[in-house]
C-alpha cells in the first residue's frame, strides 16, 4: 500500500477539523509530522487540535517547538501563552504574552490576553486594569475590551461605572448580548450605599486600581499600557500606548447589519494588523481632521453621511464609497425602497454626483462594477469576507430533532418568499419531522400562512457578530429571488456565509451565485423548488457533501486573504 503524502494528510486533517472531528484531525497531522517534523504549520495545527480536545498541557510542547523555529513570530508566542494559561502555567503564559507584545507592539489580542492574565493575579491587577484602559482610550469602539472593563468595574462594585460602559457597548452594538444581560442585571439589583465594603480582597484591589484611573464621568486621561520589560533599544510605539492619537482609517455606515458585515469585518482585521481604525455613525470635524482615509458604506441612506463625504473631499482626504447593491433598480415593494432606493431619489442623485469625485468606488461583484463604472473615476471589485476570530462561526449548532429548513430576512423578503408557499406546504405535509424556520422578521413568518404554527419557528433578531449562530439553526437554507434587474446584481454573501457554517442551500441562479457555484442546488423554474428541496431533505449524504464543499470554498474568502485588496484601496 502506498504511503500517504504530506499534502494528502494535511487535506484530510483540514476536512476533519471542519467537521469538528479534532481527534481525527490530530491523528492525520501527527502522521504528517512524522514525515516533516519541522513544519511550523503542523506544529501549530497539532497544538490547536490538543487545545480543542481539552488537553492544553499536551499542546504546550508543540507551541514551544514552534517558537523555537519561529522566534520572531508574535502569533506563535501568543498561542503558546494561550496553551500555558489553559494548562494552569500562569508564569509561562505571562512570559509568552509579554514576548508577543514585545515582538508586535500593535498586537491587540496579545495585549488583551495579557490583561486577562494579570487580572487573575492579586499583585498585578493594577497593570491589567491599565492595559484595558489604554486599549479603550485608543480603540473606543472595541466592544470586547469595553465589556471586559465593565466586568472589572462590576467586580470592584463600582456599579455605576460598569453600567455606563455596558451602555456604551450597546450604543455601538445595540443587540450585544453580554452587555444587554449585564445591564439588565445591574438595573435590577440593589446597589449598596457604601461601595467600599467589598466582600473579597481581590475586589478591593480592583476597585483601588480603577479609582486610580479617575471617574468615567470626567473623561479622565487614561494611562498608557505599561511596557512589559525594560528596552535596550527604541521600539515601535504600541497602538495602545497612544491615547492621544486617532485611527488612520475611519469607517462610516448606516446602523444596519449589512454595513457591519461589509465593513466591520475588514476594520477588525486591519486593527488586528496594527493599523489604526475607527468606526463612526456620525463623523464630526475632529474625525475628518485626524483621519487620512475614509470608507463610506451606502452613504445616501443617511443624509448626514453624504454631507460628510463632501466635507472629506473639501479637506482633500482619500475617500472610498462602498456600494453593495444597485439601488436605482430597487423595486417599490422592497422594504428599503423609501430609504435607499428610488423612493429617496434626491439622495441617489447626490450620490451619483459624488461617485465621480471620490478616490475609489468599491463593490462586491462584477455586475455592480459594470453598472456603476460609468459614474465613477475608479472602481474596484472586493468581495465579501468573514473573520475566523469570531468563535460563533465554529460554535456547534443547538441540537434539534428533525430537519430545519427556512429563510432569513438578511437575504430574503416576504414577497420573494411567496414563491415557496406551495412547495413548503407540500413538504411539511409529507415530512412529519420537517420544521419551517424563519428569521427574524414577522413578515417572513406570516408569508407562509398556510402552515400550522407548530410546524413553524421564528428566530430572534441577531447582530452581525451573533448572526453565524443564528444561521446554524438551519439544516437547509433557501434563497428565492425574483431575478429582476435589481436581484441580478446581488452579491454572493448568502452563499459565503452558508459555506462558512457548512449549511447547504437551494437558490435562484443569480449571476454571483452561479459564479460561486458550490455548496448547494439551483432552481431554474418555479415548479422546481419542491423537487430540489425534497432532494436535499431525503439525502443526508448529499447535504453533508454540499455543506463541506461550501465550507472549503469559503476559506478562500477569509479576511486574512481579502484584506490585501482593502489595504491597496486605502493606500496603506
Amino acid at each position: 500500500m502506498a504511503t500517504p503524502t504530506h499534502e494528502f494528510l494535511i487535506e484530510q486533517a483540514n476536512l476533519a477539523a471542519q467537521k469538528g472531528e479534532w481527534q481525527d484531525a490530530f491523528n492525520f497531522l501527527n502522521h504528517a509530522y512524522s514525515l516533516v517534523p519541522d513544519d511550523p504549520g503542523l506544529l501549530s495545527g497539532l497544538g490547536t487540535c490538543l487545545i480543542q480536545l481539552n488537553k492544553p498541557a499536551e499542546a504546550v510542547p508543540y507551541f514551544e517547538k514552534l517558537v523555537s523555529l519561529m522566534g520572531e513570530s508574535p502569533d506563535a508566542y501568543n498561542n503558546l501563552g494561550v496553551a500555558c494559561m489553559l494548562a494552569g502555567d500562569i508564569p509561562g503564559a505571562e512570559t509568552a504574552y509579554r514576548k508577543a507584545t514585545d515582538l508586535s507592539p500593535n498586537n491587540l489580542q496579545a495585549w488583551k490576553n495579557l490583561a486577562i492574565l494579570l487580572l487573575q493575579q492579586d499583585d498585578k491587577i493594577a497593570e491589567g486594569v491599565q492595559i484595558l484602559a489604554a486599549i479603550i482610550k485608543s480603540n473606543p469602539t472595541d466592544v470586547e475590551t469595553l465589556n471586559m472593563m465593565a466586568q472589572v468595574y462590576e467586580e470592584g462594585e463600582d456599579f455605576e461605572s460598569a453600567a455606563a460602559l455596558y451602555r456604551k457597548v450597546l450604543s455601538i452594538e445595540p443587540d450585544q448580548s453580554i452587555a444587554k444581560a449585564s445591564l439588565t442585571r445591574l438595573e435590577k439589583m440593589a446597589v449598596p450605599a457604601d461601595l467600599t465594603r467589598i466582600a473579597r480582597p481581590e475586589h478591593a484591589k480592583k476597585l483601588a486600581a480603577l479609582k486610580s484611573l479617575g471617574s468615567l464621568k470626567k473623561e479622565p486621561v487614561l494611562p498608557p499600557a505599561p511596557k512589559a520589560q525594560p528596552e535596550e533599544k527604541p521600539q515601535p510605539t504600541p497602538v495602545i500606548e497612544i491615547a492621544h492619537q486617532q485611527a488612520a482609517v475611519l469607517f462610516v455606515g448606516p446602523p444596519d447589519i449589512n454595513s457591519d458585515v461589509r465593513l466591520m469585518v475588514v476594520a477588525r482585521r486591519l486593527a488586528e494588523m496594527g493599523i489604526r481604525v475607527k468606526a463612526a455613525l456620525k463623523p464630526d470635524s475632529t474625525d475628518i481632521q485626524q483621519h487620512t482615509a475614509f470608507v463610506f458604506s451606502n452613504p445616501h441612506i443617511v443624509p448626514e453621511h453624504l454631507q460628510s463625504v463632501v466635507r472629506c473631499l473639501q479637506a482633500e482626504k482619500r475617500v472610498i464609497i462602498d456600494l453593495d447593491r444597485d439601488f436605482s433598480q430597487m423595486p417599490a415593494d422592497d422594504p428599503g425602497y423609501k430609504s435607499a432606493g428610488p423612493g429617496n431619489n434626491s439622495s441617489l442623485k447626490l450620490l451619483d454626483g459624488l461617485l465621480g469625485q471620490v478616490s475609489m468606488v468599491t463593490v462586491p461583484n462584477v455586475i455592480l462594477a459594470e453598472r456603476y463604472g460609468n459614474r465613477s473615476r475608479k472602481i474596484k471589485v472586493i468581495p465579501y469576507t468573514w473573520n475566523r476570530l469570531n468563535p460563533l462561526w465554529e460554535k456547534p449548532a443547538q441540537p434539534h430533532d428533525g430537519l430545519n429548513i427556512g429563510i432569513l430576512d438578511r437575504y430574503t423578503t416576504a414577497n420573494e418568499a411567496a414563491v415557496l408557499k406551495n412547495a413548503i406546504k407540500r413538504l411539511v405535509d409529507e415530512e412529519p419531522d420537517l420544521l419551517w424556520v424563519t428569521g427574524s422578521a414577522i413578515e417572513l413568518y406570516n408569508a407562509l400562512n398556510n402552515l400550522p404554527d407548530e410546524r413553524k419557528l421564528l428566530l430572534p433578531p441577531s447582530n452581525a457578530d451573533e448572526f453565524p449562530f443564528t444561521l446554524s439553526n438551519l439544516d437547509i437554507l433557501l434563497l428565492p429571488h425574483r431575478g429582476g434587474a435589481y436581484e441580478q446584481a446581488f452579491s454572493d454573501l448568502p452563499l459565503l456565509e452558508a459555506g462558512v457554517r457548512g449549511v447547504p442551500w437551494v437558490a435562484t441562479p443569480l449571476p454571483a451565485y452561479k459564479e460561486w457555484q458550490t455548496g448547494g442546488l439551483f432552481v431554474q423554474e418555479r415548479g422546481d423548488w419542491y423537487t430540489a428541496i425534497r432532494r436535499l431533505v431525503k439525502d443526508s449524504t448529499l447535504r453533508n457533501k454540499l455543506g463541506n464543499t461550501g465550507k472549503q470554498k469559503a476559506q478562500e474568502r477569509e479576511s486574512a486573504v481579502i484584506v490585501k485588496h482593502w489595504i491597496e484601496v486605502l493606500g496603506l
